[in-house]
């Protein structure tokens, strides 16, 4: 029998020998040679992508508006072959189509667009090597071809403001999956959209004699990216009133001239001044000057004159119906309504009152400050100056389950009698409760963004509903997940309506609420927060232990009673770069050079908290030991706000006192501008030992071994001499 020849070769994977039979390289045409193999099927995958990394061949805006006329906008664009060095083949540019049209789709004469290969020269086939996988044999490849080929297209803006599309099409052969469907990338240029705010919308002249006239001035901004165009204006209406709009006087029967405008530029407001001199009566008369406008579906703007609008009225604030939804039974839903006196003279409420024949369950309340807590009378009437508002409270109570009810509350006043409409559900069923938390500082600030460790935050779940029963919540459960090392704790339980709790150590918690009725009817669900803790310092270190013989790391001492102490005790130090200089320091961790720790100044520990480094009027760049626990379980923190920039600061801990409570093992967090850089668990550490656990830069960001370190990146030294009788603080 004839044994079959296979033949070897590194083609595929450069300088790799392949255990197997030829594999072959592409090319791009792979039939002969060490770089052929009829066994496999060789083909290259396209990729394009644009400088996001997004995957290119879709739509492209640019905004003329913003580009000065000869500025440019450049698109960049990158091809690949994402094929495997083995079994891929050359991306090869067969053709390339470039189409440009202004905006109707006619050709033009003057280019605005181009396509600029990798060699700086316009895009062509020619211009274009061909693109291999990375690690092909280059052995295999055509003369000249890249891993990745660059191209870009540039729009130059010309003189003119015209439209323009550009559409780039490129053919490739190589891609089996591709084949002769170009891929391609749209382009089109667009002026920018206007966005005109004109005010005041309304214009009250209020009480105009005879003999009178009056102006106003009414700014119409254009805050969008886009001219605003005025193409039309007319006047209507019985005020005889005139405005200025630009160049040209806008009045009843003298409009905008046909085929003029007024343009409003991006970024810039138009004033127009309004006048009337002399009317044909005291009665009420109103215009409305009615703007054409270029602005998407804002293509008419009417601006309002009122004048002469005598005497009070009243007008609610929301108009009404006021709908109270499904609600459970038994439970007063408030809302609350605003009576505004919006006519010329002050508005005097004599009654408020539910209307007679309505359906059970409605209410009024008189607690705001203009009703002063008392109803209106003919005898005691509440008095609305013109233009204000007054608060009124309404209620709905739902009478049973499945009740539909509709009122009417009537206000009485110099205005006459207005009323505005009420509705309400009741719940069919007996529905759960619904759980809910608010929450805030606890010294009575709001949340918002980020929280920073050490701050008291106060959880409330007074807005929890009831459900339909009408039941008040009786039952509380908080939970709390929390970031490995974290033992923080609900106080004074979790158990009750409001506890506080003071997350220490940077990280994500989730603070989790359960309810029960004074039934035990079960909440709809639990509620949850979110809590993201972290430091606004740039450098932040976080000391934290673990203590196996301590029962209760959240225990502390009372320092009242001086009783026995609570847990190990571990302290974190925070040396300057320029401690080791220090006269006098000792080489006690036998590395070769003076040790950091409890140098004069230089070493921020609780034997000295601030230290003052940096310059000597500059706050920022001082080291500060913001938290020191000596009971447990820590955190301890050393944060500088504003590290001096490539300066390395030394991270150490050392074990002050086991209390009673043996071994500890430390873990340090170091955080960089807000982010956690490190974390870093350190050997199992008994009273008096010293741990170098590494040195952090802020700018640029590192955390490296100190000198003498272990394979585990750690420089331990046992039974280190405590040194307090220094004078370790800052002068």
């Amino acid at each position: 029998m004839r044994s079959r020849m296979w033949s070897w070769t590194t083609c595929g994977l450069a300088g790799a020998v392949l255990a197997g039979p030829v594999l072959g390289c592409g090319t791009d045409a792979p039939t002969s040679g060490a770089c052929a193999n009829e066994n496999i099927d060789h083909n290259a995958v396209l990729r394009v992508s644009d400088a996001a990394g997004n995957a290119a061949g879709i739509a492209y805006d640019i905004d003329v508006v913003a580009l000065q006329p000869g500025g440019a906008r450049e698109f960049s664009f990158r091809i690949r072959n994402d094929a495997q060095a083995v079994s891929g083949r050359p991306l090869v540019v067969k053709a390339v189509a470039l189409q440009e049209t202004d905006g109707d789709g006619k050709p033009v004469s003057a280019p605005a667009f181009a396509c600029v290969a990798h060699d700086g020269k316009p895009c062509a086939p020619a211009g274009f090597p061909a693109v291999i996988p990375a690690g092909f044999d280059p052995k295999c490849a055509p003369a000249g071809a890249l891993t990745q080929v660059n191209f870009s297209v540039r729009y130059t803006r010309p003189a003119g403001s015209d439209l323009r599309k550009y559409k780039v099409a490129i053919t490739f052969s190589g891609d089996v999956k591709q084949g002769d469907t170009p891929w391609t990338a749209t382009f089109a240029t667009r002026l920018g959209s206007p966005k005109l705010d004109c005010t005041p919308s309304t214009t009250d002249f209020g009480k105009v004699g005879l003999a009178q006239g009056a102006t106003a001035t009414v700014l119409c901004a254009n805050d969008g990216k886009g001219a605003a165009v005025l193409s039309a204006a007319t006047m209507l209406g019985s005020l005889p009133l005139q405005a200025q709009l630009g160049p040209y006087t806008i009045a009843k029967g003298a409009d905008l001239p046909a085929g003029k405008t007024v343009e409003i530029a991006a970024g810039t407001a138009l004033e127009i001044p309004v006048v009337f001199k002399n009317l044909a009566s005291e009665e009420k008369a109103q215009a409305i000057l009615r703007l054409t406008t270029n602005e998407p579906g804002k293509e008419k703007v009417d601006l309002s004159f009122v004048v002469n609008t005598t005497g009070p009225c009243v007008k609610f604030v929301p108009p009404g119906p006021i709908d109270f939804g499904v609600v459970p039974v038994g439970v007063p839903q408030p809302r609350e309504v605003q009576i505004q006196a919006c006519g010329t003279e002050d508005l005097a409420i004599t009654d408020v009152a539910v209307a007679e024949g309505v359906d059970q369950g409605f209410a009024v309340s008189f607690a705001s400050t203009c009703f002063n807590g008392k109803p209106p009378s003919a005898a005691h009437p509440v008095v609305v100056p013109k233009g204000a508002t007054c608060s009124l409270g309404v209620s709905y109570t739902a009478p049973q389950l499945g009740a539909s009810s509709k009122g009417k509350i009537a206000v009485t006043s110099n205005a006459g009698i207005a009323a505005f409409a009420l509705q309400g559900k009741a719940a069919a069923t007996v529905q759960c409760p619904k759980a809910c938390m608010a929450v805030k500082l606890a010294t009575g600030g709001s949340l918002s963004g980020d929280v920073l460790p050490q701050s008291k935050l106060k959880f409330d779940a007074g807005c929890s509903v009831p459900g339909s029963s009408g039941q008040p919540i009786a039952k509380y459960k908080w939970t709390l997940q929390q970031p490995a090392g974290s033992y923080a704790t609900f106080q004074p339980s979790a158990n009750v309506k409001t506890p506080q709790l003071q997350p220490n150590i940077a990280g994500k918690y989730v603070v989790t609420l359960e309810i029960a009725d004074a039934f035990d009817t079960p909440g709809c669900g639990p509620t949850s927060y979110e809590l993201n803790v972290i430091s606004d310092d740039k450098l932040y270190v976080e000391l934290t232990w673990d203590t196996p013989a301590d029962p209760d790391k959240t225990d502390e001492t009372d320092p009242a009673t001086g009783s026995k102490p609570a847990g190990s005790d571990l302290d974190v130090h925070l040396a300057h770069a320029d401690a080791p200089d220090e006269p006098g320091q000792p080489d006690l961790d036998k590395n070769g050079e003076p040790d950091p720790w409890y140098a004069p100044c230089l070493d921020c520990s609780v034997w000295n908290v601030v230290g003052k480094w940096g310059k000597s009027d500059d706050f920022d760049d001082d080291a500060a030991l913001d938290r020191d626990d000596k009971d447990g379980w820590g955190p301890e923190i050393i944060a500088v706000h504003v590290p001096q920039p490539n300066l390395p600061y030394f991270v150490g801990v050392y074990y002050f006192s086991n209390n009673g409570f043996g071994k500890s093992t430390p873990t340090i967090k170091v955080y960089l501008d807000g982010k956690l850089h490190t974390a870093k668990t350190g050997p199992t550490m008994d009273m008096q030992d010293m741990w170098c656990a590494g040195v952090a830069t802020w700018s640029p960001a590192s955390f490296k071994p100190c000198k003498g370190s272990d394979s585990k990146g750690d420089l331990w030294t046992k039974k280190y001499p405590l040194q307090p009788n220094k004078n370790l603080k800052c002068p």
